[in-house]
């Protein structure tokens, strides 16, 4: 989603004066068309800035932004903490490797090696560091 609407600018600064609010009122009170007022509620429920109001028949409440911010950020940033310690472990096991490697190398009666050139050293280091 590139930009908010309008339609959803002006829907979300309407709904968060009420406890609630429907379509049907707020196509009235804003004068667009209730298809409009329906996506523009999807919109903004896509960002959390909307939810369903409880007992009010259909009808929608305004979120706080930083209410809003905090459900859409809070799981990404699990899953990216997730894929730190993950992509830490692979340091971690590649680093145990080949250092096993130049140990084992380096201990090795003569023989023919693995076909290629040698290994590198091997930095390994944070990528968001």
């Amino acid at each position: 989603m590139a930009g908010v609407g309008e339609c959803a600018l002006r829907l979300y600064a309407y709904a968060s004066g009420r406890s609630s609010v429907t379509v049907g009122e707020a196509a009235a009170v804003l004068s667009v068309p209730a298809d409009r007022v329906e996506r523009a509620v999807a919109e903004l429920r896509e960002l959390r800035l909307l939810v369903g109001a409880a007992g009010s028949g259909g009808g929608f409440a305004a979120v706080g932004a930083e209410v809003a911010r905090r459900e859409l950020a809070v799981p990404l940033n699990r899953v990216i903490e997730d894929a730190h310690r993950e992509l830490d472990g692979v340091h971690e096991r590649l680093a145990s490797f080949t250092a096993a490697l130049r140990t084992s190398s380096r201990h090795a009666p003569s023989s023919p090696g693995p076909a290629g050139p040698p290994l590198a050293p091997v930095s390994v280091s944070p990528l968001w560091a």
